[in-house]
């Protein structure tokens, strides 16, 4: 049995969908899903969810989270994103929502698809690890760890895609850590509970193949000479893809993510085949600015590298 994490609102259904879509059609083992809502999630999105994957009889459990359990948590203050809502903390509450039983699980963001065999990330061996993780894209810009308070060269990894050891986390009582660190650190607390993620297993985790979270970055043609001979395997045979970059999400207009095009073909398979895509014009001025280059021909680089271009890498 595979044990996946995911994290939705009413707002996510449909990438929350499109995601499980594309596990569902690369795995053959049997699947829970685990999928932490907000207490008041509503009844025809649990419907969609199940609807959308009952072909594949795979098995979903939703975990409520009441709001009042992450009342105290940093968030919505000055410096940090705003697109991310509340939900971004249920990570940290896991040992005391999912079953007692579970040993092991993967965690996934919503803006993700799975190109392969999720099994092969769930069998990674990170046994006295606390996480399997890849690096974060923008490491290198915001020297993350630094900010933390802890040395450089153990690195800050991405959240958005974990391989968790629920055992390690109930016997190492991380639970506490977390609640620990929040309050200490709170006012340098700008990735919210990545952050807390990061500080509290800093020395903890295990770095993993980067085909597990091929982030937006990871495919930005002008940085790809700075690239290990790992990344560059890993955009050539990506496992996980995350679309992580904030306004340029593949469910909305002319995003030229390089693999917006097997996005949308896991969204034809899906219940939401004939949704419309959203119009992008949101995010940061940055991203509006290049939205309206691109739309009128006036983009003069290529940003992203194109699936030709990975394909002779």
């Amino acid at each position: 049995m595979i044990n996946i994490l995911l994290s939705t609102d009413d707002n996510y259904v449909m990438p929350t969908g499109v995601l499980m879509t594309s596990i569902c059609e690369n795995t053959k083992s049997k699947i829970t899903f685990y999928i932490m809502t907000n207490a008041d999630f509503k009844d025809e999105s649990k419907a969609a969810l199940k609807r959308n994957i009952v072909m594949y009889n795979q098995k979903i459990v939703f975990i409520p989270v009441e709001a009042s359990v992450t009342k105290d948590f940093p968030f919505g203050r000055p410096g940090q994103p705003k697109h991310v809502s509340i939900a971004t903390y249920y990570r940290l509450l896991i040992t005391k929502l999912l079953p007692e039983d579970i040993d092991k699980i993967i965690y996934l963001d919503g803006d993700m698809i799975v190109m392969d065999d999720i099994e092969k990330y769930f069998n990674e061996d990170i046994e006295g690890y606390a996480v399997g993780a890849v690096i974060d894209q923008d490491m290198e810009e915001n020297v993350k760890n630094e900010r933390l308070g802890y040395p450089k060269e153990e690195g800050y990894f991405n959240a958005g895609s974990l391989l968790i050891n629920l055992k390690y986390w109930r016997d190492h009582h991380v639970y506490a850590k977390f609640i620990k660190v929040i309050h200490e650190k709170a006012d340098i607390i700008i990735y919210h509970d990545q952050d807390v993620l990061n500080y509290t297993f800093h020395n903890q985790k295990r770095w993993i193949s980067p085909r597990y979270n091929v982030q937006t970055n990871f495919l930005v043609a002008k940085k790809i000479s700075q690239y290990s001979e790992d990344v560059i395997s890993a955009i050539k045979n990506p496992l996980v893809i995350h679309f992580c970059m904030r306004g340029l999400k593949p469910w909305m207009i002319r995003c030229d993510n390089p693999f917006t095009k097997i996005w949308l073909y896991y969204k034809h398979l899906s219940i939401w085949s004939n949704e419309p895509l959203l119009d992008n014009i949101s995010g940061s001025f940055k991203n509006i600015i290049r939205m309206f280059l691109i739309k009128h021909s006036l983009w003069k680089d290529t940003y992203y590298l194109t699936i030709p271009q990975i394909q002779r890498l």
